[in-house]
Formats: structure tokens, C-alpha cells, sequence
């Protein structure tokens, strides 16, 4: 659980900073999610998770409302959560994410005063990883 706890720092100043999530991290993630969900024998479902999360991530992608490495980071992380509680980690990925928009908002467009073609985008990998981390920390106990 610790190494999932760094990777998901990791992931978070990488999105802060380049607002890039690299593969390799997505990939850190998926593994030690599928070793968390084969221990607590949901893999199967958890399977399931990924697969509805990358699809409906793809979507966004396609319509430019979501980068291609959130959605592969959102999805590494489903792997550790059974079904029944995959709404709960998307639900917890959007109040962080909508927190994450306010204070983007009012540090570039109030504060710094930034023009939306000037908008550095919101690295909502953070939300994406508080927002999974929680159920998956719920799981583990």
C-alpha cells in the first residue's frame, strides 16, 4: 500500500508540474493494483472496473474533456477496487476534482489573472489519485 502511496505522489507532481502523466507510472500503478486485487480476491471485478473506467475515460478523451493519461491512471486504479465501490472512488474523484477547479480558478483567472488561452489546465491527476486512493485504503483493512 506504501508503494502505491508514492507512485500516487509521484503521479500528482508530475500532472502539477508538466501536466503529463508518463506511461510508465500508469503502468507502476496497474501492477501493484492487481497484486492489491488479487489479494483481497476481487480481481475479476476489478478487471471489470478498468475496463468500464478506461472506456467511459476514452469518451472524454475523445471530446477533449479529459487527457489520455488521467483517464490510464483513473483506470491503473480501478483495478484495486471491487465493483460495488467504484462509484464511490468516482464520486470522490469529482468533489476533489471540483475543489481542485475552484482553487485553479481563483489562483489563474482572480489572482494571476490569466486569459483562458494562457489557462495551464487542471492536473486533475490529483483528484483522480486522492479520489481512488481513499476507497482502495478503505479496502485494505
Amino acid at each position: 500500500m506504501a508503494t502505491l502511496l508514492i507512485i500516487i505522489l509521484i503521479v500528482a507532481i508530475f500532472d502539477i508540474r508538466y501536466r503529463k502523466i508518463p506511461n510508465i507510472l500508469c503502468l507502476l500503478t496497474a501492477i501493484c493494483c492487481l497484486i492489491v486485487s488479487y489479494q483481497h480476491h476481487y480481481l475479476a471485478s476489478s478487471l471489470l472496473n478498468s475496463s468500464v473506467v478506461l472506456l467511459g475515460s476514452m469518451v472524454l478523451f475523445n471530446f477533449n474533456i479529459m487527457g489520455a493519461g488521467d483517464g490510464k491512471f483513473a483506470a491503473a486504479l480501478a483495478l484495486a477496487i471491487p465493483w460495488q465501490q467504484l462509484n464511490i472512488a468516482l464520486f470522490l474523484t469529482a468533489i476533489v476534482g471540483g475543489v481542485l477547479a475552484i482553487i485553479y480558478f481563483i489562483k489563474y483567472r482572480l489572482i494571476l489573472r490569466n486569459k483562458i488561452k494562457q489557462d495551464p489546465g487542471l492536473p486533475y491527476g490529483v483528484a483522480i489519485g486522492l479520489g481512488f486512493f481513499i476507497p482502495i485504503l478503505m479496502n485494505a483493512s
